[in-house]
């Protein structure tokens, strides 16, 4: 038996057992079976089957035989084993096909996340679903944030950030005004001081505890930094969603860039 997949599943014709792990490679199979014939003659579920795999070292061959219907599935004979060169080219064709896969499959999603008008621009293709959603409000300004520098990218995202959090009452926390210097500066934040301070997220997510995880999501997801364009995009997105008119935000936000 030849396995190509880093995730293998086991199933029938209609059933699934699920995943099992065996990495890429050839193995040797032991599948046991006792009443197969009575499943198959009175379509009841008694029989008992065991499979079992190793790496596979020599050409399979069949140990034991004991019934037509078992000699009915080997009729094919045994098959023989790859050379190390021939699974080394087999697993080569299966990570080009996965990696044309991928590929294919992150141009499905961009042309979903920016509504089939994917920008050409590699930046704003990896700023991700919160910059075409900005793109689609203020493209002007998607186009400033891409061309400025990180720092001034950080400068909008914490001013995004501080609108977020006054809108859930949170500025008045010790943590709030040096969270914000830090997310100026690129520097990382105390997550258990932020955290620490919230009450616990409700079932209900219209009242002020919910805003206030939310907006803490917020700051907290900015202060990554991976992606500064994104973390001003969705910054910016999540004071717009916060105002009663996006105007206010995005404008205030291009001031910063002027």
């Amino acid at each position: 038996m030849e396995v190509l997949y880093t995730t293998t599943a086991l199933g029938g014709l209609d059933s699934s057992a699920g995943t099992i792990d065996l990495p890429p490679g050839v193995y040797r199979a032991r599948y046991c079976a006792a009443d197969m014939r009575r499943d198959r003659d009175v379509e009841e579920s008694g029989g008992r089957y065991l499979l079992q795999f190793w790496p596979a070292t020599g050409v399979d061959r069949i140990v034991r035989q004991s019934s037509e219907y078992a000699a009915y599935w080997h009729r094919e004979g045994p098959e023989p084993a790859l050379t190390r060169d021939e699974l080394a080219g087999r697993v080569a064709d299966l990570r080009r096909c996965r990696a044309e896969r991928q590929a294919e499959e992150t141009e499905e999603e961009l042309a979903e996340t920016w509504e089939g008008d994917v920008p050409d621009d590699p930046r704003l293709r990896e700023a991700g679903w919160y910059a075409a959603s900005l793109w689609r409000l203020d493209p002007a300004l998607v186009e400033a944030l891409a061309e400025a520098g990180d720092r001034q990218r950080r400068a909008v995202t914490a001013w995004a950030v501080e609108r977020v959090l006054d809108d859930a009452q949170l500025m008045t926390q010790p943590w709030a005004g040096p969270s914000l210097a830090a997310l100026r500066e690129g520097a990382p934040l105390d997550t258990g001081k932020i955290r620490g301070t919230l009450p616990p997220m409700p079932m209900e997510e219209h009242d002020l505890a919910a805003a206030q995880n939310l907006a803490a999501d917020v700051l907290l997801n900015a202060s990554v930094g991976l992606n500064t364009l994104g973390d001003a995009c969705e910054a910016v997105m999540e004071a717009v969603y916060r105002s009663p008119t996006p105007e206010p935000v995005l404008s205030g936000a291009r001031r910063l860039l002027d």
